[in-house]
């Protein structure tokens, strides 16, 4: 932690040396968030979350973490005529910190050209739900999940009108394992499209990589293909109420770095369906498809805010004796503790269903009820 707090206070420095002092124009922020949430899993559920009640959270990092988000922030922004960069760091657990964000951008013909660890064009969705809840994975689970989310990766991007294009830092885990040797010749591409017309957003984003297994004794040297496409689109016609609606299909997600590489029932405690590519007779490659669909109606006032939602994934491979599925409906109610809206409580209730696991077995379901605790600054 200390290392990656005396870099980003260095770096800060060496950029004011590089720009007039009366010409920057500098921004800090930061963001605490805080979840106390009780989950209630039913004896289905496979690993060592079944049948049990917690606290959202735990002093032992192995076995959830720590109540105080990861989605906790502290960053700061500069701009200077046709350059502006950027920093954030978050809140890795009790003893730990993160890197978010940190990156530079620049002016270049009509668009822009960035170079840094930014969010990615595929899964720019977190405008689409307010879902506060984290799963065992420590992610949130329905605007990031259910729509397509590649994370905060390094990469080389240009925006110009609407349109983003990405080179990024390829993936290459799934069911919480690595590749032996994976050869990866190409950078994972990225593109999307935002349009906004009256009271109407819409977003349109694709991925895509390639690369192969060199091992001789691992998947035959064979090449593996991941791409995934997702659509949303945001109403807010009836203002103040709003209403979302989205889509995802794609093909080996995991691989791809949906949930950040994590995905599969493989992994201890792992809760969602598996995103996985399976491995066939003779070791062959066989992929797995994936949808998902995704709705939340709200109300957002400059106080008080609700927000009800569901959203359903299905993988499909024909190597598994059952397809693998997860729904997850909630409730919330936003409580503004100041008049200025920088703190809030949101009270979230909600629950999963797993249905059937890919083995055809029974997967069981949670609910779960609580808050969470946000402060802007």
């Amino acid at each position: 932690m200390k290392k990656s707090l005396s870099i980003l206070v260095v770096a800060g420095f060496l950029l004011t040396m590089c720009l007039p002092v009366s010409a920057a124009d500098w921004g800090l922020y930061g963001q605490v968030r805080l979840n106390t949430f009780w989950t209630k899993y039913s004896d289905e559920r496979p690993g060592r979350l079944s049948d049990t009640t917690r606290f959202s959270g735990a002093r032992d990092a192995a076995v959830g973490g720590s109540m105080l988000m990861t989605t906790s922030r502290f960053g700061g922004t500069v701009a200077h005529e046709t350059i502006k960069g950027g920093f954030e760091v978050g809140s890795g657990g009790l003893t730990a910190m993160n890197i978010r964000l940190l990156w530079a951008a620049v002016k270049l013909g009509d668009g822009e050209l960035l170079v840094g660890q930014h969010y990615a064009p595929y899964g720019m969705g977190a405008w689409f739900s307010k879902d506060v809840y984290t799963h065992h994975s420590g992610y949130d689970t329905m605007g990031l999940q259910f729509v397509g989310y590649t994370c905060r990766v390094p990469m080389i991007q240009y925006s110009v009108s609407g349109f983003r294009f990405a080179f990024t830092q390829p993936d290459h885990t799934f069911s919480n394992d690595f590749f032996v040797d994976p050869e990866r010749q190409l950078p994972q591409m990225q593109a999307s499209y935002d349009y906004a017309i009256d009271k109407t957003k819409m977003n349109l984003a694709v991925a895509y990589q390639t690369y192969k297994e060199n091992a001789p004794v691992a998947w035959n040297g064979e090449r593996l293909d991941a791409w995934g496409v997702a659509g949303r689109i945001q109403l807010t016609q009836m203002d103040p109420i709003y209403v979302n609606l989205g889509g995802q299909y794609g093909q080996n997600l995991g691989p791809l770095g949906q949930f950040d590489g994590i995905a599969g029932r493989g992994g201890l405690g792992n809760v969602y369906p598996s995103l996985a590519p399976a491995i066939g007779p003779n070791n062959r490659i066989e992929d797995t498809d994936t949808w998902t669909v995704l709705g939340t109606v709200g109300f957002q006032n400059p106080g008080l805010g609700g927000e009800i939602g569901v959203g359903h994934l299905v993988s499909d491979n024909d190597l598994w004796a059952s397809k693998d599925k997860m729904s997850h409906y909630y409730a919330q109610l936003r409580i503004p503790l100041t008049h200025v809206g920088h703190a809030q409580c949101i009270l979230q209730v909600g629950m999963f269903d797993y249905f059937d696991d890919l083995a055809g077995n029974d997967a069981g379901d949670a609910i779960y009820g609580g808050a969470a605790w946000q402060v802007f600054f």
